[in-house]
């Protein structure tokens, strides 16, 4: 039985050391995928953070591109209405100056064809025809100095109103050119915006990716955790058998101790008995044989101690038992004996205290008993 539950406990001890290593690698690819996860979480934040601030730039850039841009489309067409406006009142003003000069050469036309058409009325004597033609000359200068007068204002109204025409018109082809030029820079950047937002579209496509994965490994690690429970709950289960083993192996083992302990103690009484009875022999042969002389050795005829065999060095070291009278060393006689009717002690040796004394243990219960000689 004993064979048997060592056998059991061998096993779970083997089957714990293998739940134990199966622990210590879920505890690593554990740690290891809350790393990786870590890890990953904070570049993603990072990466959407960085996204986001440039997500916020480009729309603060765009918006103010946006505005500035109908600002000047704006200003743009406030202008071009304006030029429109200076451009066709210049060109009334045109007209008008125009057709001034042509009403003004139509009546010096009509004026010449009424006096071709009137009758010339000259005058009579010659001083009065001289001074009429001089009257006519200088009526001709004058009206000729007035025409020129008139031409040289009209052409330079018209000069001036040409120049300012040509003026607004470069003023506006520059202000176009200018605008064209900022319309085509405000479309670049939308175009560099638009750039963006796709890269930010397949950005929030590959957070959307990372999102999926991330979902993944933690329903993966949720997994491993509940497996990781259920292996702990195992060792545990497999912890509370061993300890249950071990106390009946302990219980086995304080049987067995306890049962080897009655056996060595049965071999060794019987043993003891067996030299107990040999010695008894042995000692009623002596008994027997010394009915035919005096039981009281003499000290000169002892040299040793009958139990121990200890050699004496003087009379002094010689002890005589008072029961069989033989010589022992000291420690051979330190056992003693009440005897008479005053109860006196007496000191006796080993073999003849255990016939005397039947209330102590005999004398070979803790030592082999030896044969006196």
């Amino acid at each position: 039985m004993e064979s048997e539950q060592r056998s059991k406990s061998a096993a779970i001890e083997q089957k714990l050391e293998d739940y134990k290593k199966d622990l210590h690698r879920e505890q690593e690819y554990r740690q290891e995928m809350k790393e990786k996860f870590d890890e990953m979480s904070k570049e993603y934040e990072m990466k959407v953070s960085q996204l986001f601030k440039m997500r916020g730039e480009f729309e603060k850039a765009y918006n103010q591109i946006k505005s500035h841009y109908e600002i000047c489309r704006k200003e743009l067409n406030d202008y071009q209405s304006t030029v429109v406006i200076e451009r066709d009142a210049l060109k009334k003003e045109l007209e008008r100056v125009q057709n001034e000069n042509d009403v003004l050469l139509g009546k010096h036309i009509a004026k010449a064809q009424q006096m071709r058409n009137e009758d010339i009325n000259l005058p009579d004597t010659t001083e009065e025809l001289q001074f009429y033609c001089l009257q006519k000359q200088e009526e001709l200068i004058t009206i000729k100095a007035a025409k020129e007068n008139m031409e040289e204002a009209l052409k330079g109204d018209i000069q001036m109103l040409k120049n300012q025409l040509m003026s607004e018109q470069t003023a506006k082809e520059r202000l176009e050119d200018t605008y064209t030029q900022e319309l085509d820079n405000l479309r670049e950047q939308l175009g560099i915006l638009e750039s963006v937002q796709q890269e930010l579209s397949v950005q929030q496509s590959q957070n959307s990716e990372l999102d999926k994965r991330l979902t993944s490994l933690l329903e993966d690690l949720k997994s491993r955790e509940e497996k990781i429970s259920q292996l702990q709950a195992q060792i545990e289960e497999l912890l509370a058998a061993k300890s249950k083993l071990e106390e009946e192996i302990h219980v086995l083992k304080s049987k067995v101790q306890s049962l080897q302990s009655d056996l060595d103690n049965s071999e060794a009484v019987q043993r003891d008995f067996v030299k107990l009875s040999q010695s008894l022999q042995m000692e009623l042969e002596k008994i027997r044989q010394s009915d035919s002389e005096v039981r009281w050795q003499h000290d000169e005829d002892v040299s040793d101690c009958n139990t121990c065999k200890k050699t004496f060095q003087s009379r002094k070291e010689k002890f005589h038992c008072n029961h069989c009278g033989k010589i022992f060393c000291l420690e051979c006689t330190s056992r003693t004996v009440n005897s008479g009717p005053k109860k006196r002690q007496f000191k006796v040796c080993n073999v003849c205290h255990t016939l005397l004394d039947h209330k102590t243990a005999p004398y070979f219960s803790s030592d082999p008993p030896q044969t006196p000689s």
